[in-house]
C-alpha cells in the first residue's frame, strides 16, 4: 500500500493501492486513468499558494492545491495520463467514461484560467513542447 502523507502526493499503477489517512480539513484529490490503469492521489493543506507569502525554494508546493496539482499533473503526463490531443465519444465509450474525460478537461481550463489570472504564462508550465494536431483549414 502506497501511503500518501500530509503535503504530499503519490503516484502508483494498477494493481498497486493508494490511501492516506487524516485529511480532516485538508483535502484529498484523487485522479485514475482507468484504461491505463494510473492513478495519483494529492493530500492538500491549503487551496492558494498565492495568498501566502513563502520562498519556492524553501515551501512545499505540495501544501497547496495550485502548485501540487500543478506538479501532480505534469508528473501523471510524464506517464502517460491524458497523453492524447483528441477524445471521439462513441457507443463504446461509457457515460462514466466521457464524464471522467469531461471533469479532467474542466481542471486542465480551470488550472489555465488560474495560471493566466497569476499573470504567468501557460507554456512557462509547460515541461515539453505544445503538441500540435496537424488540423489545418480545408478552405
Amino acid at each position: 500500500m502506497i501511503r500518501v502523507r500530509m503535503a504530499d502526493y503519490k503516484i502508483c499503477n494498477s494493481p498497486e493501492r493508494i490511501s492516506t489517512v487524516g485529511l480532516g480539513s485538508c483535502i484529498g484529490v484523487v485522479l485514475c486513468d482507468e484504461i491505463s490503469g494510473l492513478c495519483g492521489m494529492a493530500h492538500i493543506m491549503l487551496p492558494d499558494s498565492t495568498k501566502l507569502k513563502w520562498n519556492n525554494e524553501e515551501g512545499n508546493r505540495r501544501k497547496f492545491a495550485d502548485t501540487c496539482l500543478e506538479d501532480m499533473f505534469q508528473e501523471m503526463l510524464k506517464r502517460g495520463y491524458i497523453s492524447s490531443n483528441a477524445f471521439y465519444t462513441s457507443y463504446a465509450h461509457s457515460p462514466e467514461v466521457i464524464e471522467g474525460y469531461l471533469e479532467n478537461v474542466d481542471a486542465v481550463f480551470k488550472m489555465i484560467v488560474d495560471i493566466n489570472a497569476r499573470g504567468k504564462d501557460v507554456e512557462a508550465y509547460l515541461e515539453g513542447p505544445v503538441c500540435h494536431s496537424g488540423f489545418g483549414r480545408l478552405n
